[in-house]
């Protein structure tokens, strides 16, 4: 049986600076019959029934939603940044990033560390299926400018999972605090050797992360509070900006060719999709930081990804929205069909 829409929930809207790589604004409105917002975004009764994803919006959309429930349209804000505008649904009950009566770093990262109200950011994931985390860039013209210190970490896995060889560590921190960066390595070595995650380790990395004293009191009370009601384990740390909070799950649907030939800009046209990263057959090979590796491409590569934050576990729709453009025409299937076949 088909999962039941919800008719009545709250949404918001928000606009995201892609320079600071950050939430600028939040306009939360309610919405009491949600087919009206399906029908807005072009989503049918069972496409996305608990509203789990977080959807980009384009001008068309944002003008609907405004008229429709008569919210606070975000255009407004617009100047002369480069600006994106999303929806998704409200926070449910409990979402730390709300209830914390202090703001959370999360997604706010780069403005903190520049703002020197944070002293250390890390980003993990999975390599190569990313060749950078979403955002690197914003980060990363900071560290051209000196402005930001930057390590990158890479750590193989003892055995490849799929594509998967190893895992890539990121931190920044503000000029004059690197050897944060070091403390930290040290307090995740001494937790794998020690019976894992604790509260100890996560007041400890709160400390190198900036928050202050009274907000690390105020969390680890907290997860001492959701442990007791089963909706926390000790080794869930909201502060981590390796993780995302308990209850979202964040994924890429990505579409990715390997061809002995062809020019990655043929596969670009043939699609209509932008490579996330590509390389031709033959270019010199290179690190995501730009250091030049020995040796050459022995294949072309082509990436496309889009990324997708959800509240629970279902993603089978985000790939059949992917399938759907990828075959909106027999043409260009057949077109790079017929070139993976050459």
């Amino acid at each position: 049986m088909a999962p039941t829409p919800d008719t009545s929930n709250r949404f918001v809207l928000e606009v995201f600076d892609c320079t600071l790589w950050c939430p600028k604004a939040q306009a939360p409105f309610h919405v009491s019959d949600v087919n009206v917002l399906r029908s807005i975004l072009g989503l049918s009764a069972h496409q996305d029934p608990s509203f789990g994803y977080a959807y980009p919006l384009n001008d068309e959309h944002i003008a609907a939603i405004v008229s429709a429930f008569n919210t606070f349209d975000p255009r407004q804000l617009e100047d002369n940044a480069d600006l994106e505008i999303w929806l998704s649904r409200f926070p449910g009950v409990f979402d730390p990033r709300i209830d914390a009566p202090y703001l959370v770093h999360t997604n706010y990262e780069l403005p903190l560390l520049l703002e020197d109200r944070k002293k250390l950011a890390w980003f993990v994931y999975a390599y190569p299926r990313e060749e950078a985390f979403a955002g690197e860039e914003a980060f990363d013209r900071w560290v051209t400018n000196g402005v930001l210190h930057k390590e990158v970490v890479y750590q193989p896995f003892e055995k490849p999972v799929g594509d998967l060889s190893e895992g890539r560590s990121v931190y920044y921190t503000p000029k004059g605090e690197e050897w944060r960066i070091s403390a930290h390595k040290l307090i995740e070595k001494a937790s794998q050797r020690s019976g894992g995650w604790n509260d100890h380790y996560e007041r400890l990395q709160g400390m190198l992360f900036g928050y202050e004293d009274w907000q690390n009191d105020w969390w680890i009370k907290s997860l001492a509070e959701r442990r007791a009601l089963g909706d926390a384990s000790p080794a869930m740390s909201m502060h981590r900006e390796a993780n995302l909070s308990e209850r979202d799950r964040r994924f890429d649907v990505q579409l990715f060719i390997v061809h002995p030939t062809i020019d990655p800009t043929e596969i670009t046209m043939a699609l209509g999709l932008d490579a996330k990263f590509s390389h031709r057959v033959g270019d010199r090979r290179i690190t995501p930081e730009g250091t030049l590796l020995e040796g050459n491409y022995p294949h072309t590569r082509w990436r496309y990804s889009a990324r997708y934050t959800v509240s629970n576990q279902w993603f089978a729709d985000k790939v059949d929205s992917l399938m759907h453009n990828f075959c909106r025409t027999k043409l260009s299937c057949r077109a790079c069909y017929s070139r993976a076949e050459n």
